[in-house]
């Protein structure tokens, strides 16, 4: 696998705990990030259990934070491995 690959999956697995960081306070102030960690089927498909109607509607769309997040640092960690490979064939 090459060096763009590697690093896109690496970065799209580092989105899921970075993109606790991104949620709203309400999520991040329920739940530490080890539970939001176990938690991430349920906020993928629903909302987190625990929270209301009410508080829902506040939070905004957790499942699209976390896709955007993840792609977002999938594309970068891609990106730094694009240009890694470009300058060691420059090099070369």
């Amino acid at each position: 696998m090459n060096l763009r690959i590697t690093l896109g999956i690496v970065g799209l697995l580092l989105g899921l705990p970075l993109s606790y960081f991104f949620q709203a306070p309400m999520i991040r102030n329920k739940m530490p990030l080890s539970e939001y960690i176990k938690m991430l089927p349920q906020i993928i498909s629903t909302n987190p259990a625990g929270i209301g109607e009410f508080e829902a509607s506040m939070i905004g769309n957790p499942p699209a934070v976390l896709i955007v997040t993840c792609l977002i640092c999938a594309f970068l960690f891609g990106l730094a491995g694009y240009l890694i490979e470009r300058n060691r064939k420059f090099d070369s």
